[in-house]
């Protein structure tokens, strides 16, 4: 009897460790299409998701919604590019989870700053931020929190 709560307790932890860590080669934390091991939808990720923490780093991370600010987008993509409405350089290509999340650790230079492009599943569903990021927190207080939610078209 005591073996199998052994057992049974190892599985959960397997579960739980495997629910926050994603299979990328660089071993790096980041969402994937279709996946459905984020949580907190909505609320601010970076701050559990801090340098030290056992969570893991994250560098950009957020929920992206869809244009009636309630219901996620899940499987879309954030873009960030060096210049306004998708100019510049690409610096980085993020997808949104099946549960609506963007994140990762991958190191990301934010220099002067990025603009985020957010495209749909359907990729004539595209939203331009016209501001510059500084910061991936997106869903902090103050800027994609639930009064100014990330959405697409």
């Amino acid at each position: 009897m005591r073996l199998s709560h052994l057992a049974v307790t190892a599985s959960l932890l397997c579960l739980l460790v495997v629910s926050c860590i994603d299979d990328n080669e660089n071993g790096s934390l980041t969402s994937t299409h279709g996946s459905r091991s984020s949580m907190d939808t909505g609320r601010d990720c970076i701050a559990c998701h801090t340098s030290g923490s056992e969570e893991g780093e994250f560098i950009v991370a957020g929920t992206v919604y869809q244009s009636n600010g309630t219901s996620v987008y899940p499987n879309s993509t954030v873009y960030l590019y060096t210049g306004a409405d998708g100019t510049g350089s690409l610096a980085a290509t993020i997808e949104v989870d099946g549960r609506g999340n963007l994140y990762t650790s991958d190191r990301l230079s934010f220099g002067s700053g990025l603009y985020p492009v957010v495209r749909g599943s359907d990729t004539t569903q595209v939203a331009y931020m016209g501001s510059v990021i500084t910061s991936g927190s997106c869903n902090a207080a103050g800027c994609h929190d639930a009064g100014s939610r990330v959405s697409v078209p």
